[in-house]
Order: C-alpha cells, then structure tokens, then sequence
C-alpha cells in the first residue's frame, strides 16, 4: 500500500496527533503544526460561518462564548486525547488552541497548516499572515472546516477544563461539556 502524498504550503507539519476526518474533497488532520512567520490573526470566526451560511443549531450557547461547545465538537470527532496538550499550548484568555492540516485533495493534495483557537471564548481559524494562502484556499478550508464542525452539533464530548484569566485578578475560569451541555463558570470570586 503506497502512502499518499501531498504538497504542505504556509507553514509545517511536525506530527499527526489524532483521526482525520474528511468532507468533501477536504480532509481535516489534527497536527502539532507551525505557522510561516510569527504573527498570526484570528480570522473565519465560527460565528460569522454561522451568519454568512444560516446555519440554525440550538446546541449553542446564544452569547459569543461558543468555545467550551467546539472544543467539544473537536474532541468528539478528532479524539478526546487530543485534551492532554492544552494546558501545555494555551494562552491566557483562551479555551483551546488546536492544530490542523487540511488536505485539498482536488488541488494536486494541497496541504494548508492552520490552527483553530479561540479569544476570549469566541472561536475562529488562525492562517500564516507573513505567507498567507490565497483569499479563496482560506475561505474554502474554512467554510469546510466549520461546515464539518457544525454537520452535528448535539454530538459534544464531555469533558472539563480550566483557563487562567488575568483580567479578574488571576482568576480560573471552569469549562467544559456536562452530558451534552457546554457551560461556562468564573471561579475566581
């Protein structure tokens, strides 16, 4: 069996850490990967896939918070053991920050590093800046990757968390999904 080959453009792969999934002609990896350059931009927010498609799911929580609700959905389709590393690589202000290369399988197996995260519990894509992939590879991946995220929102892994947050005095913040419901507590007071 011969192993497949594909083009990486816009940053590295250093290794595959859980199941790919695939949608369409886009397969999605969960990598440790790094990025061309060293700024990188929030950008393709989930919420602004969910307003520019209209997509309707009630699985959400209404406010900008959706992080705790797709770190479950990331667990549930590419491995709970991918929680055992986000202590190690998540900033303050933030839930989860996850690595992915995607596949572009009808572009002669274009391979694009990209890393989901989220600020301040708002979720979204993050894309080399100092060699970004063109406007229309970037909505593609995107627009698949969320459409991917979103093909079942009910079906959350549960799992608990916690974040630093220095804007209440060093506070921790608990996260996480209880039998299917994401939820979002300050501890600190």
């Amino acid at each position: 069996m011969s192993v497949p080959s594909f083009r990486i453009r816009h940053g590295q792969l250093h290794d595959v850490v859980g199941r790919p999934q695939r949608i369409g002609e886009t397969t999605f990896v969960p990598a440790n990967v790094s990025l061309t350059g060293s700024t990188w931009n929030f950008s393709h927010h989930l919420r602004m896939h969910i307003q520019q498609y209209h997509v309707t799911t009630n699985a959400m929580q209404p406010s900008l918070q959706d992080a705790p609700w797709t770190l479950g959905r990331i667990l549930y389709l590419f491995g709970r053991h991918l929680l055992a590393d986000f202590d190690e690589f998540r900033s303050d202000k933030s839930c989860f920050m996850q690595g992915f290369m995607a596949v572009l399988h009808d572009q002669e197996q274009l391979a694009i590093p990209f890393i989901c995260s989220d600020r301040y519990c708002e979720s979204a894509l993050m894309f080399s800046d100092d060699d970004p992939p063109d406007a229309p590879v970037q909505e593609r991946v995107s627009a698949d990757f969320w459409s991917l995220v979103l093909s079942d929102p009910f079906d959350l892994e549960d799992y608990e968390c916690g974040m630093l947050h220095s804007d209440v005095g060093g506070g921790r913040i608990r996260f996480g999904v209880e039998s299917g419901e994401p939820f979002l507590i300050d501890t600190s007071s």
